[in-house]
């Protein structure tokens, strides 16, 4: 199951027909392909590694609606050009400032009463610290957002949890 079914079961997703996402992270599009079938009019995918992206770009032939942007999510700035406001941020990244990565994309791209839905991988942050302890602290990260949901994925991926926050 994927982490995005998996949070599916946990909270109600902000994500509905008709919307705008941006997808940082979007490896070779498995999740993007379930939300263009939830109805989302278009998905932009950010991916940074070349193999995903590359297996993401063969969906793009195939699925309309797919704007694929080989780049680093960490600069929203060099694909300012493409990325209109949007409704949703979706981000599956593993790495340790991940937090700090959706903060500045939301500031870049997120519209008023959007939301972002980040999948956060608490040992990509910090092994050494248990994974509530890690939450916490990225949490405390999101004082200028409204956290609307933070649950754990557990049982399937018992180091993962949905954040869910909006501006």
């Amino acid at each position: 199951m994927s982490k995005f079914l998996a949070a599916r079961r946990k909270v109600r997703l902000p994500i509905r027909k008709g919307d705008r996402v941006l997808y940082l992270g979007v490896g070779a599009g498995r999740t993007a392909e379930i939300m263009l079938d939830l109805g989302v009019e278009v998905i932009y995918g950010v991916e940074v590694a070349p193999k995903p992206m590359k297996k993401f770009l063969e969906l793009c032939e195939r699925r309309r609606n797919l704007i694929p942007i080989y780049a680093d999510a960490r600069h929203p700035e060099k694909y300012s050009g493409v990325v209109e406001r949007v409704d949703v941020i979706y981000q599956d990244v593993a790495q340790p400032d991940q937090m700090e990565i959706a903060r500045k994309n939301a500031e870049w791209f997120l519209r008023e009463e959007g939301h972002a839905i980040i999948m956060v991988k608490t040992r990509s942050i910090d092994v050494s610290a248990s994974p509530k302890e890690v939450i916490r602290r990225e949490l405390a990260k999101l004082s200028d957002f409204r956290v609307i949901a933070s649950e754990r994925l557990s049982p399937s991926y018992p180091d993962h949890w949905v954040v869910i926050f909006r501006r």
